[in-house]
C-alpha cells in the first residue's frame, strides 16, 4: 500500500475534510477575534471652519486605531485670502468589546513663518467614567516648524472617548514672510487588548460549537 492509499485508509476523504474544516474554522474565528479586539469605532466626525481653509480639501483616513485628518489647503499669511483661522474638529472613540484606552496621542505636521504661530489645543472626555475633561495642546512658532507630539495619558481606562480638537493659525503682517499652515493632524491610542489566551479560547469555543451543530 502506497502513502496516499494508507493515508486514505486511516482518515477517509470526508473525516479530513472535517477535520480541515473545524481547524480553518478555529483560524478563522481566532482571526475575527483578533481583528475585532484591535478595532476603534470612530463616528461623528465633524470638521468645521472657514471655507478657504477645509472646502473641498480636507482628508480624513481611519484605521485600527487611529485617525489621521490631512489638510491641503489650511494656509493663511502672505498673498494668502486669510491672516488667521481656526478649525474644529469633532469625533467619538468606542473600543472593541474588551478593549480599553488608556491614552491619546497627539501628532501632526505644522508650518510657520516669521509671525506666523500654529496652536494645536486637544480635549478628550471620557463617556464611561466621567470626570474631568483632560485638555493639553502645543504650539508651533516659526522656530518649532515640523513635526509635533504630545501624550495625553487618560485617569482611568476607557472604551468610549469624544475628541474636540481647536487649530488656531496666525499670521500678522510684519516685514518678514508670513505663514501659517497645517498639514496633518493624527490621532493615535494607546489600549489595552484582551490577554491572547483568552481570544484563543473564544476561537475553540466558536470552532467546537460548529462542530458539534455538524455531527449533529
Amino acid at each position: 500500500m502506497n502513502q496516499g492509499n494508507l493515508i486514505k485508509g486511516i482518515y477517509p476523504r470526508e473525516n479530513m475534510m472535517k477535520k480541515f474544516s473545524v481547524r480553518g474554522l478555529a483560524l478563522g474565528a481566532l482571526l475575527m477575534a483578533v481583528g475585532a479586539a484591535n478595532a476603534i469605532t470612530f463616528s461623528n466626525i465633524q470638521i468645521t471652519g472657514p471655507s478657504e481653509l477645509i472646502d473641498g480639501s480636507y482628508h480624513v483616513y481611519n484605521t485600527n486605531c487611529d485617525i489621521d485628518f490631512t489638510f491641503d489647503s489650511a494656509w493663511v499669511g502672505d498673498n494668502l485670502p486669510l491672516r488667521t483661522g481656526t478649525i474644529v474638529i469633532t469625533f467619538e472613540a468606542i473600543g472593541a468589546q474588551g478593549e480599553m484606552m488608556t491614552g491619546v496621542n497627539l501628532s501632526g505636521n505644522a508650518l510657520a513663518l516669521g509671525s506666523g504661530i500654529v496652536q494645536v489645543t486637544e480635549i478628550v472626555e471620557d463617556f464611561q467614567n466621567g470626570g474631568t475633561p483632560k485638555v493639553d495642546g502645543v504650539t508651533i512658532t516659526a522656530g518649532d516648524s515640523g513635526a509635533f507630539g504630545k501624550l495625553i495619558t487618560l485617569d482611568k481606562p476607557s472604551n468610549h472617548l469624544k475628541v474636540k480638537k481647536t487649530i488656531f493659525l496666525n499670521a500678522v503682517e510684519t516685514q518678514a514672510m508670513d505663514l501659517a499652515a497645517i498639514g496633518l493632524v493624527e490621532q493615535n491610542f494607546v489600549k489595552t487588548v484582551p490577554e491572547p489566551a483568552s481570544m484563543g479560547a473564544l476561537a475553540l469555543g466558536i470552532a467546537g460549537i460548529v462542530a458539534r451543530r455538524r455531527k449533529k
